[in-house]
């Protein structure tokens, strides 16, 4: 059973980090303010707690048997709350960072606030809420779909673009990594709680979560491809081009591998919760 994928807009734009020699400097809590402010996270963690309850909602048959009761989409609803889902992540961000140069960050952060860099956000996070709309998100892959099966040689482009993102910056295996991390912990979450998780061992639960990765990668791929040719559509293939030179440069790989590390961790401990929150339902306790 899949209970959650990571997938985190701007953030989408993340892989897991490469190894890096560390900045030994303190990362500032005004960079982290600055930095979080500029990739426009109060928007994004709006979205990503309504993306948080219709998962909810999709998957309480499989938890409850039947619709979502209303302490289950309250209690997710309270977890994924924006308020306090920003003071996670600026409090995960600034030992993040210490992981990352912190002369690249800077130039991260210098890129994400000119118009440039927040007509990307922009972008980004207007298709990543269109896509909440079920229909929309069915447009989203037929249109992919038929760039791909076009054969004019400005589609051909156009797709290998959107392609050259994903691999630029790894964003499929970095999201199928989180989203096994956060689903581990659901499990835990579960078993701590008494739910059906109760008696799995650990070994059982990495093998429970391990036999999921495919439909993981599939899930992910089957998304993210959509999302980024639906978000990325008034940019021209020569700004796509910039984009992609960004990501590969040190600054996006140094602000890729933060928000990895920041958006892992917030995201396992918000899984886990949302299992405790199951667990406890499942055997009748308050949540």
């Amino acid at each position: 059973m899949r209970f959650l994928i990571g997938a985190f807009a701007i953030g989408l734009l993340f892989a897991a980090p490469n190894p890096a020699q560390a900045n030994p400097a303190q990362a500032s809590p005004d960079m982290v303010r600055s930095l979080g402010d500029a990739l426009q996270m109060d928007k994004t963690l709006v979205i990503m707690s309504r993306e948080a309850v219709a998962n909810a909602a999709e998957v309480a048959p499989d938890l409850f048997g039947g619709a979502s009761p209303a302490d289950w989409t309250d209690a997710v609803a309270k977890l994924f709350n924006p308020v306090t889902a920003r003071a996670a992540f600026d409090a995960g961000l600034l030992p993040a960072m210490t992981s990352a140069n912190q002369g690249d960050l800077e130039q991260a952060l210098a890129y994400f606030e000119t118009p440039t860099g927040q007509r990307l956000i922009d972008l980004e996070l207007s298709a990543r809420e269109a896509l909440l709309d079920t229909d929309v998100e069915a447009a989203a892959k037929q249109s992919w779909a038929d760039l791909l099966a076009d054969p004019l040689p400005a589609s051909a482009l156009r797709a290998q673009l959107i392609r050259d993102i994903v691999g630029a910056t790894d964003l499929i295996e970095s999201n199928v990594s989180s989203a096994m991390n956060g689903n581990f912990a659901f499990f835990q979450g579960l078993a701590e709680s008494g739910g059906f998780a109760a008696e799995m061992t650990q070994d059982d639960m990495l093998a429970e979560v391990r036999g999921q990765e495919a439909e993981l990668r599939a899930d992910t791929a089957d998304w993210l491809y959509p999302f980024l040719a639906m978000a990325y559509t008034p940019l021209s293939d020569d700004e796509l081009r910039d984009y992609i030179a960004f990501s590969k440069a040190p600054a996006g790989q140094a602000l890729n591998g933060v928000l990895f590390l920041t958006f892992d961790e917030m995201g396992a401990a918000q899984s886990r919760g949302m299992g405790l929150a199951a667990g406890r339902l499942m055997v009748g306790q308050d949540i």
